[in-house]
């Protein structure tokens, strides 16, 4: 018997119990309490380094003109001087589409460049977006080239994760940002050679 878009009780994969359901299984994504999403928060701790063949002279023009050079950073849709120094951060979501997890990150933060130290740093300023970020990003000099090495560490908040991922979201969306910043020191390095 069909009434109003309901199809007859079936058995559905996803929670292996009998269901009259709209639309199928994926009607139940946004009634079921395992698929509830609720705001967390996620910690990001990253520290990754690249040899750049070139002398550390050419490579700190990355600090001299840090602004384009934050702007390589994959998934950044919009970068904002809120102040001398000051940016406030917006990417393009991040996630899964099929976990249902779709993060929009925005946070701000103030830099300082140490150019005699090869040291590019940035602390974040407080009631600007979704999250807190800190890092710094360090020249050193190897022989003919450079290290470029890139510290970040903060906190993801009102992430918004089902309940049934939660214990598989943290290290997916460290893992994703993890490769975000390997793809900005590939384009960095790629930029100076």
């Amino acid at each position: 018997m069909q009434r109003a878009g309901l199809t007859e009780p079936t058995r559905c994969p996803t929670l292996a119990a009998k269901v009259a359901v709209r639309g199928g299984c994926q009607a139940l994504r946004h009634t079921h309490p395992w698929f509830k999403q609720n705001g967390m928060k996620v910690n990001i701790q990253i520290s990754r380094s690249l040899d750049v063949d070139a002398p550390i002279e050419r490579v700190r023009t990355l600090l001299d003109d840090y602004e384009n050079t934050i702007r390589r950073f994959p998934k950044l849709r919009k970068l904002t001087a809120l102040e001398p120094n000051a940016y406030l951060w917006e990417m393009a979501p991040i996630g899964s589409r099929t976990a249902g997890i779709s993060h929009e990150v925005r946070y701000a933060a103030r830099y300082t460049v140490k150019p005699e130290q090869g040291l590019l740093e940035w602390t974040p300023l407080p009631k600007h977006g979704n999250a807190t970020i800190e890092g710094r990003m360090q020249l050193a000099s190897r022989g003919q080239g450079t290290r470029l090495s890139f510290d970040v560490k903060g906190e993801l908040r009102d992430v918004p994760v089902p309940l049934m991922y939660r214990l598989v979201a943290p290290p997916f969306i460290q893992g994703t940002f993890t490769r975000l910043v390997d793809i900005f020191l590939e384009q960095t390095r790629d930029a100076l050679i």
